[in-house]
């Protein structure tokens, strides 16, 4: 048996040199996928905190438009705005024995409502819905015929033919208390 030896030859190692490129290129794109993943998690989580405080601030409009349904029997009533009870302002003055004008921004520091640790108990009331809490205010803003409203006796039980209006503004927070919600809406009663 006649063999012949021969010298191994010289390799380059380009085939691990491809192979290597591959499996990085590879892991980028790996790390890229799980990195858009993970941001659109936090969007939609953000997303979600969002419209939890949307809801929580609508559920403060709403009880805010309960209470005063539940509150505004008669003129005498209008007395509860003089900006002593929390959360209850008057933006007009119908007559001293009634009304003090007291506007609700005047009640936030630096008249700055769009800051949520602004809303406190001496500005505010307080209320819980099924996911959360949160804080609104209402302002008395006259009747509709405001012109002949001094001149109509407004200690009378029924309050015939006028409209009162209200402005009711909500806060709502999300599950994070850095994420929040102002709504506003306009309520009358006749």
């Amino acid at each position: 048996m006649n063999t012949q030896l021969t010298a191994p030859q010289q390799q380059t190692g380009a085939t691990l040199l491809i192979a290597l490129m591959v499996l990085f290129v590879m892991s980028m794109l790996g790390v890229s996928a799980i990195s858009d993943s993970s941001m659109q998690f936090r969007m939609a989580s953000n997303k979600q905190q969002k419209i939890v405080s949307l809801l929580n601030a609508e559920a403060g409009l709403k009880q805010a438009e309960t209470y005063l349904n539940n509150t505004i029997q008669d003129g005498s009533s209008l007395r509860l705005f003089n900006g002593s009870n929390s959360g209850l302002y008057a933006a007009v003055r119908l007559d001293n024995r009634i009304l003090q004008s007291r506007y609700a921004i005047d009640s936030f520091t630096n008249k700055n409502l769009y800051q949520a640790s602004h809303w406190r108990d001496n500005n505010s009331v307080r209320y819980q819905s099924q996911t959360n809490s949160g804080r609104y205010f209402i302002e008395y803003l006259g009747d509709q015929n405001e012109a002949t409203a001094v001149a109509q006796d407004t200690t009378q039980k029924r309050l015939p033919n006028r409209v009162h209006i209200f402005r009711i503004v909500a806060i709502g927070w999300g599950q994070d208390a850095k994420v929040y919600s102002i709504a506003q809406s306009t309520f009358s009663i006749k």
